[in-house]
């Protein structure tokens, strides 16, 4: 084969190498966005409709904050009410409606005795999932962030109240981590997550030490956030205000 016919193959296979990375690279920063954004969105409206547990968060902030000069992600950690609140906004509104995977190369038998042939295309349904009664408790539909701190957590279905949570761990992983799944699960899990989960807890932290966080005076007789069996339907979107704390 002439050398000029073997220069354009490899041009093009170095060529279509490099789109489908920049399309990777794309997908990940909108899709990223989007989820981040509606993310944060969901855990500012919680935090509007929730002030005893805006303070607490407040009070666990400056708590930490008085021990480092300046808050980062190390610090972010050690806030174990935030980091639940972030995990918990994200089991009730995950990124997507559904995961897709597919058995590639041998058959998948379940211990329910489920055969799954090779080839097959396999959908979880995340919000069912994350909903299920059976694994999260009977308050499964409700926002409760103390179900992902060890001590806060009796027994499944049983939480107790915000003002006990000082005696509680983070479960440094999210709670029974095969039903949380709004970041995927396994080698195909988001690559962002980490970066996602610590980015907003920071941004929640730095807004949360400077401002509370309320619904806009006035607003009383607009349509308010519904909350369902699934997810808390934003619809219309709740107006948000920042007032400034008073030091």
């Amino acid at each position: 084969m002439p050398s000029g016919v073997l220069l354009q193959e490899e041009m093009a296979e170095y060529l279509n190498s490099k789109e489908e990375l920049c399309g990777n690279i794309l997908g990940l920063m909108f899709h990223g966005c989007l989820a981040t954004s509606s993310l944060i969105s969901s855990i500012l409206t919680r935090l509007a409709l929730h002030p005893e547990l805006q303070q607490k968060l407040y009070a666990e902030i400056i708590a930490v904050q008085e021990k480092t000069c300046k808050l980062d992600s190390d610090d972010v950690q050690k806030m174990n009410l935030l980091m639940a609140t972030v995990y918990e906004s994200a089991r009730l509104l995950p990124a997507g409606p559904l995961l897709h995977r597919c058995s590639l190369e041998h058959d998948i038998y379940l211990c329910s005795g489920i055969n799954v042939p090779a080839g097959a295309i396999m959908v979880v349904p995340l919000q069912l999932v994350q909903m299920d009664s059976y694994v999260w408790g009977q308050d499964a539909g409700h926002f409760n962030p103390l179900r992902f701190l060890s001590e806060a957590t009796d027994h499944i279905g049983t939480h107790k109240k915000y003002e006990d949570f000082e005696k509680s761990a983070f479960l440094g992983e999210p709670k029974r981590k095969a039903a949380f799944l709004p970041f995927g699960y396994g080698t195909r899990a988001c690559i962002g997550e980490k970066f996602a989960t610590l980015g907003i807890s920071t941004l929640i932290a730095s807004l949360l030490q400077n401002y509370e966080i309320k619904l806009q005076p006035g607003s009383e007789n607009d349509p308010k956030p519904i909350m369902s069996d699934c997810v808390l339907q934003l619809l219309p979107s709740p107006k948000v205000v920042f007032a400034k704390r008073s030091k």
